[in-house]
């Protein structure tokens, strides 16, 4: 018989037999076996004609036990309990991140010294083991920044976030999502806009709103089971712990929470977090009532050899001096921070500061604050106690014309303050008005002492597409460095001055940045003897 058709016989019986199996399988019970059959030689060795053996349980590996490390309370050595961080930014520029500031690039290549960071680090320490990392101090990218994620491995992990960089910020809090940690974001973007960041993000657990010190601290000791060490923390826990009374209409109605307490979160003032799919925001955190509680900032945790500022020599760094302002500037970001309710600190509390800065090789500060001259006692006593103690440190600050006198400007000087960033705003009386800024251009009109910058925040001066069309109207186009010159005379004739160039032409009436004739405005570091009285 020909080889072709004992190969079709073959098949057939084989078919044939494959059926009957088939057939008899439903008949066959558990106990009983299915007989092997009888394969020609041929194919005997061939393992493809064995039969398939039915489906069974389907029963994965969890590999979890060789990473148990990622998150088992046997952490590795090197690891830190909290990570507080400035993450990269967008483009490798240097980028201006803050707790009461807005976001924006950095115009003038300025480090901005990430107080905020060190003091919610003097709050936690030493309780728990934290590490601050600046990075845009740094110059350091991302990859680098996912390298010492790695080594830290936070069991937190803090985020400062602004709404230019927030998908750039929230990519950070997906790389410590990726190694254990609980993430949280903070800032003047996360507080009124908490829901539209936490949607997106998933990867965010929590959102610290308004003031964030306490509510970051009360968070962590809520999951740790701890209580706080320094006493003074501990009471600015019980003193910001308390649902706050408001008054709607004629009655006083408390701050109700939206979840039963039951969740380790829902007690928790000034606290956004996620239950299951919903995300829950707790009633805000009232403010810390006094400063002078706060633990001195652990600045060395800083880059501070990295912190630069135009115009000074060496290194420097910030000195919070009060929170709040009274003024009610539409514009201003701080109806999202520390808004109008004003707390000052002690002259003593601050120059304790200062002699700590001075240990650490530091002699330049600026007196960061939402405004400096707040409180002229407050101010006169630092001056006073400077003065006394002979301390070796040079200042500047920010201000307003209409909270300072020629004898606190004088005093001032004396202290050792040498520069003043002025809050011009704009020369048009109706862009002031309109933005509700008190202070108008007759009261601006006035001298003031020592080395000063007039600063705009909103680019009024000559952004606006009507004020400019006013001016061509009026044919008088306003002159930014004669008002200044008018606004800013010096009472201390050896010291320089900033002068602002600009042309006396047509003002161009779009882009915020430029000035007169589409140039771009530029601040000029020269001795300008006309200014002088």
């Amino acid at each position: 018989m020909p080889l072709q058709g004992i190969a079709q016989q073959r098949n057939v019986w084989l078919k044939e037999k494959l059926i009957q199996m088939a057939e008899n399988r439903e008949q066959v019970t558990d106990t009983e076996k299915i007989p092997n059959i009888e394969l020609f030689p041929s194919i005997k060795d061939n393992l493809g004609t064995r039969r398939i053996p039915p489906v069974r349980p389907s029963s994965f590996p969890d590999a979890g036990a060789s990473v148990q490390t990622l998150t088992s309370s046997t952490r590795p050595v090197g690891t830190v309990d909290v990570l507080l961080v400035n993450p990269p930014t967008p483009d490798g520029a240097i980028w201006i991140r803050s707790q009461h500031r807005a976001g924006r690039r950095s115009r003038e290549n300025m480090i901005w010294p990430q107080v905020s960071l060190v003091q919610m680090a003097a709050i936690l320490m030493p309780d728990y083991t934290v590490e601050v990392i600046d990075c845009v101090a740094a110059r350091m990218g991302w990859d680098e920044f996912s390298k010492i994620l790695e080594e830290k491995r936070p069991k937190y992990y803090l985020t400062q976030v602004t709404a230019p960089t927030l998908r750039n910020d929230m990519y950070g809090c997906f790389l410590a999502k990726s190694v254990g940690a609980k993430t949280m974001a903070m800032g003047t973007h996360v507080t009124p806009m908490t829901l539209e960041t936490m949607r997106p993000f998933p990867a965010l657990d929590f959102v610290l709103r308004g003031e964030p010190e306490m509510t970051l601290r009360e968070l962590i000791d809520r999951l740790e089971g701890k209580t706080p060490s320094n006493p003074k923390v501990a009471k600015m826990l019980a003193e910001t712990s308390k649902a706050q009374v408001r008054r709607v209409g004629t009655q006083e109605v408390a701050d109700q929470f939206p979840v039963a307490d039951g969740e380790p979160y829902a007690s928790i003032l000034g606290l956004a977090w996620r239950q299951g799919d919903d995300i829950v925001i707790n009633p805000d955190r009232p403010f810390i009532p006094h400063l002078d509680d706060l633990p001195i900032p652990r600045h060395e945790l800083l880059p501070l050899d990295k912190q630069r500022m135009p115009m000074i020599k060496g290194p420097f760094t910030f000195i919070v001096t009060s929170r709040g302002c009274p003024a009610g500037c539409k514009y201003c970001i701080k109806h999202v921070s520390y808004q109008n309710s004003v707390r000052v600190r002690s002259a003593e509390n601050i120059v304790e500061e200062i002699e700590y800065l001075n240990k650490l090789g530091i002699y330049n500060v600026h007196m960061y604050a939402d405004l400096f001259t707040v409180n002229r006692e407050q101010v006169m006593d630092l001056c006073r106690l400077l003065i006394a103690k002979n301390i070796k440190i040079k200042w500047t600050c920010n201000s307003r014309v209409d909270y300072v006198d020629e004898e606190l400007l004088t005093m001032m000087g004396k202290a050792g303050c040498w520069f003043i960033s002025w809050g011009i705003e704009s020369s048009n009386e109706m862009i002031l008005k309109r933005s509700a800024r008190a202070t108008r251009r007759s009261r601006r009109l006035r001298r003031c002492s020592g080395r000063t910058m007039p600063a705009s925040r909103t680019g009024a001066i000559s952004s606006s597409v009507s004020q400019a069309r006013l001016k061509r109207r009026s044919r008088k186009p306003l002159s930014m460095r004669s008002n200044c010159r008018s606004i800013l005379r010096s009472s201390i004739s050896q010291l320089p001055i900033l002068a602002h160039r600009s042309s006396t032409t047509s003002w161009k009436t779009t882009g915020s940045a430029l000035g007169q004739n589409g140039k771009r405005s530029t601040w000029i570091n020269r001795p300008c003897s006309t200014m002088r009285t």
